[in-house]
């Protein structure tokens, strides 16, 4: 991450002069707080970037770049310094949100999809067994009961699914 030590730094970084930073903080809300490693320079610029317009009739050049090449590796201009800072900051993110879902799936925080969707297919085909096997034996029960003695057996049935459930580790 980069870092400016004092805020006339931080405005040459970004290309502004410390009084529009200063005026941008107090008018605009320009967040910049200066931690131990001084002014955190991608938080400026994503601010910039998410609440100031660029001025198109200072963007000089076919390519809207002030004619330079956004792929030089040393460009000067501020807003390609700017470009070049997000999208290293866009690779580190990316790089960390990977690196923090293969921790989950080490873990076992996390699982495909797949192993979901079969499981739960698994789970379906054992509950529609259980329920399969109990059919004969239901009916023979229920034979000639009333309402309460047949809420009763289904109670009796429901249990017994459950626990054929968990017998298998589900």
């Amino acid at each position: 991450m980069a870092y400016a030590r004092s805020l006339r730094a931080l405005a040459k970084e970004v290309g502004l002069s410390h009084q529009r930073l200063a005026e941008l903080r107090d008018n605009r809300g320009l967040p910049l707080e200066k931690g131990p490693d001084g002014y955190d320079v991608a938080v400026v610029f994503r601010w910039l970037r998410d609440n100031l317009e660029p001025d198109p009739a200072k963007l000089a050049g076919a390519n809207g770049n002030g004619g330079e090449n956004p792929e030089n590796e040393n460009a000067k201009t501020p807003l390609l310094r700017r470009r070049k800072l997000i999208e290293e900051i866009r690779a580190k993110r990316a790089g960390a949100d990977k690196a923090e879902i293969e921790l989950e799936v080490r873990r076992g925080e996390l699982v495909e999809i797949a192993q979901v969707k079969d499981r739960d297919l698994e789970r379906i085909q054992i509950f529609t067994r259980h329920l399969s096997s109990l059919e004969a034996p239901i009916a023979a029960r229920m034979a000639g009961k009333g309402d309460r003695e047949i809420r009763a057996i289904w109670r009796d049935v429901v249990r017994e699914i459950r626990h054929r459930l968990s017998e298998d580790g589900r």
